[in-house]
């Protein structure tokens, strides 16, 4: 998935989840898992099955987010799984262009060396 920089906070998706064994699946519950980084708990939160960003993103701050979600099925006792998604903050130019121009300095290094006579000297 990707956010791009600088948007609202908003719904970033809405979360799906599949249980194999068909007894006790929906619904399901999802939240951020306890595993995550105090960051993750700041910047993102889950209001039933959407994923929510709770701030403005900056990609030079941090390009990419690994958010563990937790999703538990509906049986008793309820069956608990982590997933982790990936979020990449997609960059946005923010900066205007500007001209410009640089310098280069080239340094050249010459060896020689003249033999006279048997003897070795420098050019």
């Amino acid at each position: 998935m990707y956010w791009p920089e600088n948007r609202s906070p908003g719904v970033v998706t809405a979360l799906k989840a599949k249980d194999y064994d068909d007894d006790y699946g929906e619904p399901f519950k999802y939240g951020i898992a306890s595993s995550a980084s105090d960051t993750i708990r700041t910047t993102f939160s889950i209001s039933g099955t959407a994923l929510e960003v709770n701030k403005v993103l900056d990609r030079e701050e941090t390009k990419t987010y690994f958010i563990p979600i937790s999703i538990s099925d509906s049986g008793s006792p309820a069956q608990t799984g982590t997933s982790t998604l990936t979020l990449v903050v997609a960059d946005v130019n923010d900066n205007p262009m500007e001209e410009g121009h640089s310098s280069i300095f080239v340094y050249n290094y010459k060896v020689c060396s003249i033999k006279i006579q048997g003897v070795f000297g420098k050019c």
